[in-house]
């Protein structure tokens, strides 16, 4: 369904928002939980993904094209690692780091869920778009029939 990638993104974002809208009375079980849906978005989405943008390209550009996902999804883990990093230390810039309480790292968790709940859904909007039109014209990937070319049996 079209709808899946846009939906597992969803997923993600509301995830982190929760994370970020009950940081202060998260339970250990309570963030298990929201992670493992996190996690459960972020497979389906980028199982979908793949499946989507690998079947629109002929089978020569498949294995370039898959390695380029990859690429640009560890460049994605690099520079969300980068944000939150600098979203926590921001939010820690009034203490000297050894004398913040733990609510201080409790809003600092609070404000990095919130900026990566805002990012996810940054990414519900990308994967939404095109959405409505390609709704009823989803297709079976066509291969090209190369001149000359014999056949696999």
């Amino acid at each position: 369904s079209p709808l899946l990638r846009p939906v597992s993104m969803a997923l993600i974002s509301v995830s982190m928002l929760a994370m970020a809208i009950l940081a202060t009375d998260l339970s250990y079980v309570t963030l298990v939980a929201l992670t493992v849906a996190a996690g459960f978005g972020s497979g389906a989405f980028i199982t979908t993904n793949n499946t989507v943008l690998l079947s629109a390209l002929p089978p020569s550009e498949r294995g370039f094209s898959g390695g380029m996902l990859e690429t640009t999804r560890q460049l994605g883990h690099t520079i969300a690692v980068a944000l939150v990093a600098a979203v926590v230390a921001v939010v820690l810039n009034g203490a000297d780091g050894v004398n913040a309480s733990p609510r201080m790292y409790l809003e600092a968790f609070r404000s990095a869920c919130f900026v990566v709940a805002g990012v996810s859904a940054a990414g519900v909007v990308v994967a939404s778009l095109g959405v409505s039109r390609r709704a009823g014209a989803v297709q079976a990937p066509q291969t090209a029939v190369v001149a000359g070319a014999r056949s696999p049996d």
